[in-house]
């Protein structure tokens, strides 16, 4: 009879053990199921826009995530005070903000100083280039090496052409002869060799340069001493002035042949009749092109040699459209070469930048010297700007978050709260973006881990609205 009598009794302890669980659940934590968090929905982790009242995995093969009703939970419910926020609020929780690594920083009103960098050719200063033109027809007899890329010095002789015509030699016995009268020629003692021959490049009969001649009214003589000085400005003009004008005549008509002051020296030197034009460099320059050779027929006209003058050089820059606004004519900038450790001062040219259309950018001209040649045509070189901007209100550029159409930053709210504003930007240096419209000085916002924030204020704005 007792047997029966302890079942019963531990079946009742058992039974009233699970009663005083089930109060204590109730009763004892201060929890029911009307307290308890609650799903609102599913919602698919990679669409927020799809969404589901039952659990199941969702069309990207991932477990569709709960949204829950309660004010502490992913941001998704909001006290009374939050309710008056923008949409697509949302609150992260302190330990949520560190495992998605959110980083608050502070919009700044500040003057950037930026460096705008870019990669540069040299080129010859167009100023500075000078074209060798034939002045008369002939043949090219001697070119003594003067080659495309060649460097070469002032007056350096450059080539020769041999011509045959009357006109050549005409007037530089003229010149030689009107010299004599004027006694610029060296005196006969001291007189060159070859002035007052007359050989096959002078014939008879042409006056002999340095020689004085009768006054037989077909030549200019040199004048007798007047018994008395008249004044100068009403002095007659003398047989002097008129050989004065003879030479500088045939000396303009020589030029125009295409005789240099080299050779006219030599000539009034050596009183040597030249055969061939020589073509000199008109300064200490680079070869930048050359179409003549030797034994060829030449015209007039003909470009024989284009030489650059190196002293000074352009830098044309390829600076994109929104960096080139803030460079100015006039403004500085360092040149140097890759690999060497060596800076150069340029400065802006006051010609506008040109437009390509096959790099998209701008063109900016720099001037600068170059010492020692050291800088060739074509070479490739780094620039470097330095420009100081306007006081303007930045943010760092990874606050940004630019979809296309519009461009967002997250505002730092206080308990945990981040709230989308939507902005418009400015120029972009570096990391940093000017703000315009959308935040003000001092304004706390997300600088790191604005993507996730941005994705849970999208799920946000997904969920269907429950009354």
């Amino acid at each position: 009879m007792k047997k029966p009598l302890v079942v019963i009794s531990l079946l009742a302890l058992l039974f009233g053990s699970f009663l005083s669980g089930a109060w204590y659940s109730r009763h004892g934590t201060g929890g029911n199921h009307d307290t308890e968090r609650r799903i609102l929905h599913y919602v698919d982790p990679m669409n927020p826009t799809n969404t589901s009242v039952k659990p199941g995995i969702a069309p990207c093969g991932m477990p569709m995530e709960p949204v829950y009703g309660d004010e502490e939970s992913s941001g998704y419910g909001f006290s009374d005070a939050a309710r008056s926020m923008s949409p697509g609020t949302v609150k992260i929780t302190p330990q949520k903000q560190q495992l998605i690594g959110v980083q608050i920083g502070t919009v700044k009103m500040v003057s950037e100083t930026h460096r705008v960098r870019t990669l540069g050719r040299i080129a010859p200063d167009e100023n500075r280039i000078y074209r060798l033109m034939a002045a008369t027809d002939g043949w090219m007899w001697d070119v003594p090496g003067s080659t495309t890329g060649s460097l070469v010095k002032k007056d350096q002789l450059m080539a020769r052409i041999n011509i045959y015509s009357n006109d050549f030699f005409t007037w530089q016995q003229q010149y030689l002869a009107e010299l004599g009268k004027t006694g610029r020629l060296p005196q006969p003692g001291t007189q060159p060799s070859g002035a007052g021959r007359t050989t096959g490049l002078q014939p008879a009969g042409i006056p002999q340069p340095g020689t004085p001649q009768p006054d037989d009214g077909t030549t200019p003589a040199v004048p007798k001493p007047a018994a008395r000085q008249q004044p100068a400005e009403k002095q007659p003009l003398t047989k002097l002035s008129l050989s004065e004008y003879y030479a500088n005549r045939a000396k303009l008509e020589l030029l125009n042949l295409g005789f240099g002051e080299t050779q006219l020296e030599e000539l009034v030197r050596t009183g040597q009749y030249g055969t061939a034009l020589e073509i000199r460099s008109p300064v200490a320059g680079l070869v930048l092109g050359r179409s003549i050779f030797s034994h060829q027929k030449i015209d007039r006209g003909t470009e024989c040699f284009r030489i650059a003058d190196l002293s000074r050089v352009w830098v044309i820059a390829d600076v994109f459209n929104t960096e080139a606004n803030y460079i100015r004519p006039g403004m500085s900038a360092k040149i140097s070469l890759p690999g060497r450790n060596r800076r150069y001062e340029a400065r802006v040219s006051d010609v506008p930048p040109l437009f390509d259309a096959t790099t998209r950018t701008l063109k900016v001209r720099l001037e600068m010297d170059n010492p020692k040649n050291t800088l060739r045509p074509e070479m490739i070189v780094d620039v470097e700007f330095l420009t100081t901007l306007s006081p303007a209100m930045t943010v760092p550029a990874s606050a940004v978050l630019d979809s296309g159409r519009r461009q967002t930053v997250f505002a730092a709210l206080e308990n945990g709260f981040f709230e989308p504003r939507t902005v418009t930007t400015g120029w972009r240096f570096g990391d940093r973006v000017e703000i315009v419209e959308g935040l003000i000085p001092g304004e706390q916002i997300v600088i790191s881990g604005n993507f996730l924030i941005d994705s849970e204020s999208r799920m946000k704005l997904a969920e269907p609205k429950h009354d």
